[in-house]
């Protein structure tokens, strides 16, 4: 069915983007949201918060007790390249 008011088409594109029927629009949120959107643009976002974290250590805003400075410099060579 093709949508012709600009609300209407919106809420077409919604629920297409999203895989629902327009019967179940009151069903997209702002949970629904992010979790597509953290499936679909940021599939690797535990390797950013972990990058994000030794970056940290490696400029001492962070310690880790059992890594030196050499170690997670390898670390993130091998996150960054790998």
């Amino acid at each position: 069915m093709r949508m012709l008011s600009p609300v209407g088409v919106n809420s077409q594109l919604c629920c297409d983007y999203y895989g629902l029927s327009l019967l179940n629009i009151h069903a997209v949120c702002k949970p629904l949201a992010w979790s597509a959107f953290r499936q679909s643009v940021l599939p690797q976002l535990d390797t950013i918060y972990t990058i994000k974290e030794l970056l940290r250590v490696k400029f001492g805003f962070m310690f880790l007790p059992f890594f030196d400075a050499e170690q997670v410099d390898c670390l993130l060579a091998d996150l960054c390249t790998g």
